[in-house]
């Protein structure tokens, strides 16, 4: 169920639903309701997102994405498949979407096997742009090599209220053990932001102050080859021991 200007928006296995007071206007209670169907494309048991007026849903089988908003050429709802020209993207089953607003509008999503996919979303009254891709994150889920397994995305607006934090539950094999990092993906950088402070690392750290040959704190990475930033260039790989 999702909520929308003209009511409420609700999916079943079966079919998709616009429902709202019997007469305009009107609140919806047990004895003013109305409910329309107008699609048969069914949804998945998943919380849809919302960006602009639509609602994004997951289709029941978990393989597709459909955006779920009113046309006013047709005066109704329709269901756009958002995964139509990138139909393997939903391969494995996705069971999570979250929606982020800015800096852009992403629609982020979480696979039965692990895998980081995001589509960008832009929407306007005649155009839709949708583009999809996937993200691996580095690090491995097994002893084996297997890539890490992203098993869970939130999206909640950063503490200066500029841009929207995308947080991630992710499970990797680290040192002989399965372990779980929680981390969220930094704002994309900006013209007047330091090239000291450009840098995108899974599961890092960061060290700010006077010079240094060894950083200290890095249980959680025991045993890994780890990337090094130092002042906006990139050093050589090291292995974390003791810490």
């Amino acid at each position: 169920i999702a909520s929308d200007e003209k009511g409420l928006l609700a999916g079943t296995q079966a079919n998709e639903w616009a429902i709202a007071g019997s007469d305009a206007g009107l609140v919806i209670t047990p004895t003013s309701v109305y409910a329309k169907k107008s699609g048969k494309y069914g949804s998945a048991e998943l919380q849809p997102a919302r960006l602009g007026k639509a609602a994004i849903y997951v289709q029941k089988s978990q393989r597709k994405v459909r955006e779920y908003t009113f046309f006013y050429d047709v005066a109704g709802f329709k269901s756009v498949d958002l995964t139509e020209l990138a139909s393997h993207i939903g391969e494995s089953g996705i069971i999570l979407i979250a929606a982020q607003t800015e800096p852009q509008p992403i629609v982020w999503g979480v696979r039965t096997d692990g895998v980081l996919i995001a589509m960008t979303y832009d929407r306007d009254s005649e155009n839709l742009r949708a583009g999809w891709s996937r993200h691996i994150l580095g690090g491995q889920s097994t002893s084996g090599g297997a890539d890490p397994v992203v098993e869970s995305v939130a999206v909640i607006p950063a503490s200066s209220g500029s841009y929207d934090e995308v947080w991630l539950s992710v499970k990797r094999y680290i040192n002989g053990n399965t372990v779980r990092s929680v981390e969220y993906l930094e704002k994309p950088f900006d013209d007047e932001d330091a090239q000291a402070d450009g840098y995108f690392l899974d599961c890092g750290a960061s060290y700010d102050g006077s010079a240094a040959t060894t950083i200290s704190g890095l249980w959680h990475l025991e045993g890994e080859t780890v990337d090094v930033c130092a002042d906006g260039a990139v050093q050589t790989s090291k292995t974390v021991a003791s810490g």
